[in-house]
């Protein structure tokens, strides 16, 4: 069974692993890509939290665990080691795709940093939220998630630079445009 093109996005392919599958009693294979959808899911709540006066908590703490998701699905889907897929932060330190060191905090010292606060809150407060964060988990606001946004979305566009060699096709970055 082939996988047909014509009824698919291009850029439902723009990271380097997904998985073309076919569900029982399904005619056709589709893709699932779940670092993409990840993304795509976390800026449409962001989108819709850009627009609340005053918005929910908990969805605000949602979107940051699903944005941290995105780049641990990016990441850990590609991680070239087969064995238990280690924390967000180890990937990124250490992200070795085809014999090649990429290393976000060489490459861009301000967008590593920001993603140490974005993994920080994301490991301690949206994966293992008790009542003993809730003072942490306050100090959300909708400034400090728009920088989880955008350090999320640069670090995606960072990713695909470097699988793309620096000349990442148009059709790659649609979902990361308008967040």
């Amino acid at each position: 069974m082939t996988i047909k093109s014509q009824k698919m996005k291009s850029y439902e392919f723009a990271s380097v692993a997904t998985a073309p599958i076919s569900m029982p009693n399904q005619q056709e294979m589709t893709v699932c890509n779940l670092q993409l959808k990840a993304w795509i899911d976390a800026r449409d709540k962001y989108k819709k939290i850009k627009e609340n006066e005053n918005p929910n908590l908990d969805d605000m703490i949602l979107t940051v665990n699903i944005l941290g998701n995105s780049l641990t699905y990016l990441f850990g889907t590609n991680y070239n080691k087969r064995h238990e897929t280690p924390a967000l932060k180890y990937l990124i330190d250490t992200f070795y795709p085809n014999d090649r060191h990429w290393e976000l905090k060489s490459d861009n010292i301000d967008l590593y940093n920001s993603f140490i606060e974005l993994d920080k809150y994301h490991k301690d407060i949206t994966k293992h939220f008790n009542k003993t964060k809730t003072a942490t988990a306050t100090e959300l606001t909708k400034k400090k998630l728009e920088i989880f946004v955008e350090t999320t979305k640069e670090i995606w566009i960072w990713f695909l630079g470097k699988f793309f060699d620096g000349d990442i096709p148009k059709e790659q970055l649609a979902e990361f445009e308008n967040v």
